[in-house]
């Protein structure tokens, strides 16, 4: 099939009122909100409207490019990237870029369905008056290069190459051997974490300040005495936002409850059922009685099989993406400017 055969009727033969509408487009003020995004986020001077599939320009990352890319990576974690992150983001970037212009190159802009609605709903908020039959607004959409600069589409045809590239094989199904070596290989993965499941007495330092400890001390000696349980009694201290009671805890949970301090503490506990010495954690100090600790362990295969086949299948997918794209990259010739190179 050939290429023109893709491509709507409404797009191969727009309307006269189709035509005036695009001039509407050009004069709406709207539109540079998506020009403006395009500059922005058309990554690495991607392909323009009627480049060849055949010219491959090469792939630039300017200092502009560059500087983007710290711009969102300090947005999002509070840092500029170091420079091994940094290097990272560029390939990132570059391969995003083929994937883009392999999308294009396969005319999937044109087939996939959920571009065509994109540039018509684009075209229709620069231009609430286009008419709607015969296609007249993707057309006008597309012959403003909007399907190259918005972003949304850019993403979306990447991932669609991505899909593409991993696909399933049937030769992916692994024999029983075959997964088998692969966890014994990757067991460290599926270990269930340490579990615990406590009850504690808490003493709030912003309530007994530099006394908390003894405060905590004391109490302990009176449990102890008293012979006072979690399931036996009312236990004393300052009310703890989370409460006295735990059930089955990871290690990780109990750590971002407690702090790193608390949970290493807990790790070093070897008396179940028995009122710990006082442990202090950021909030203040704590009584802690252990009433069950599960160790870590790694299943069988046999009860985590489904598991261990996705994470297979997953990792066979990933390492068939990662070739596929050096395989694209060697298409094109990549440059990067600035310090960054």
């Amino acid at each position: 099939m050939d290429v023109a055969d893709l491509v709507s009727p409404g797009a191969r033969a727009v309307s006269n009122r189709g035509r005036s509408a695009m001039r509407r487009i050009l004069r709406a003020p709207a539109l540079h909100f998506f020009l403006i995004g395009g500059a922005l986020w058309a990554a690495l001077g991607g392909s323009r409207p009627g480049d060849s599939p055949r010219v491959r320009e090469p792939i630039v990352m300017t200092v502009a490019d560059i500087a983007r890319l710290r711009s969102v990576w300090a947005e999002q974690f509070g840092r500029v990237p170091d420079p091994q992150e940094e290097a990272r983001l560029i390939d990132e970037a570059v391969d995003e870029e083929v994937l883009y212009r392999q999308a294009l190159d396969r005319g999937l802009d044109r087939r996939l369905p959920q571009v065509s609605d994109r540039l018509a709903r684009l075209a229709r908020f620069v231009d609430e008056q286009l008419p709607d039959e015969n296609g007249a607004p993707e057309a006008a959409a597309r012959q403003l290069g909007l399907e190259r600069h918005d972003l949304v589409i850019r993403r979306h045809l990447a991932q669609v190459m991505r899909l593409i590239l991993s696909r399933p094989l049937p030769s992916d199904e692994p024999s029983a051997a075959e997964l088998a070596d692969f966890y014994a290989r990757r067991s460290e993965r599926f270990v269930s974490p340490t579990m615990v499941r406590l009850s504690q007495v808490y003493v709030s330092r912003e309530r007994h300040g530099t006394g908390a400890r003894e405060v905590a001390g004391r109490l302990r000696e009176e449990l102890r005495q008293t012979g006072v349980t979690p399931d036996r009694g009312v236990l004393p201290g300052d009310p703890f936002i989370r409460g006295a009671h735990f059930g089955l805890l990871p290690r990780q949970q109990v750590a971002q409850i407690f702090g790193a301090e608390f949970a290493a503490a807990i790790d070093g506990a070897t008396a179940l059922q028995a009122w710990s010495e006082p442990i202090e954690s950021p909030y203040g100090f704590h009584l802690v009685w252990l009433h069950q600790r599960r160790e870590a362990e790694a299943p069988a295969l046999e009860r985590i099989r489904n598991r261990v086949l996705h994470a297979y299948l997953s990792e066979r997918r990933g390492r068939r993406l990662r070739e596929g794209l050096d395989r694209l990259r060697e298409r094109y010739a990549v440059r990067v400017e600035g310090p960054a190179a």
